[in-house]
């Protein structure tokens, strides 16, 4: 039975797996890379293993992108020692290579499709479109998604603009609010102003996907919509109109 050659011996379990994963085979040997470090540290220390045992020599000066090595030493005896380790082993190696800490594989996912967003833009700039929807969307999307992996899921009620819809007065809220606290408890939904004399702002809006209604009468906070809808948001004193 064939055995490891004594130079590779002494090499770490790591730095046996990425000779035997990349560079077994002909010189040089090219390796995509990415800029976001996806490799993480334990391919990095292992191939700085590689490096200074006089295994591997950069063929180039390394990019972002791309590597490219000379390969100094025969590694084929490294597959006698790859069929003697167990499959879990052999996994937990492989899976190394590709765990960053803290892994922040989401976030620069998203961060790349920051570019495909500023072309979508720069696209729509140059173009005679004029239905922005689309784009919106995008932006949008990116935007929501980028939220969730900073801050987690958004805590609370959702509380999303709705459009006029006919409303009666079901309920009166507490006359001392400012039109700037209800705007606040709606978490920045800006409201509609003007309309009559009588109404100086409204606002249109639904509350886990229940429509209600907040407007001025006469001085006094009318609102319209489930009472639960309004306990959501915050509001302690609320009774009958």
């Amino acid at each position: 039975m064939s055995v490891i050659d004594e130079n590779l011996i002494s090499l770490s379990d790591e730095a046996k797996i990425l000779a035997f994963w990349l560079f077994r085979g002909a010189s040089p040997v090219p390796v995509l890379s990415s800029p976001d470090g996806f490799f993480g540290p334990v391919y990095e220390a292992a191939l700085r293993e590689l490096k200074a045992a006089g295994i591997l020599g950069e063929a180039v000066e390394r990019t972002p992108h791309l590597a490219c090595y000379h390969v100094h030493r025969d590694l084929s005896s490294l597959v006698w020692w790859f069929v003697s380790q167990t499959t879990g082993h052999r996994d937990t190696l492989v899976a190394s290579m590709k765990r960053r800490e803290p892994d922040d594989r989401p976030i620069a996912k998203i961060v790349r499709r920051l570019d495909v967003t500023l072309s979508c833009i720069e696209s729509y700039r140059k173009s005679d479109q004029t239905d922005f929807g689309p784009l919106v969307d995008v932006v949008d999307n990116l935007l929501k998604d980028l939220r969730l992996e900073l801050v987690g899921p958004k805590t609370g009620p959702d509380i999303k603009k709705a459009k006029r819809f006919d409303i009666d007065a079901q309920w009166h809220l507490k006359d001392d609010l400012k039109a700037s606290d209800i705007k606040k408890m709606l978490g920045g939904l800006k409201g509609v102003e003007g309309g009559d004399s009588k109404s100086k702002v409204k606002w249109y809006f639904s509350v886990d996907g229940e429509k209600a209604a907040i407007w001025d009468w006469k001085g006094a906070w009318c609102a319209f919509g489930p009472q639960t809808a309004f306990e959501k948001l915050g509001f302690k004193q609320i009774s009958k109109w």
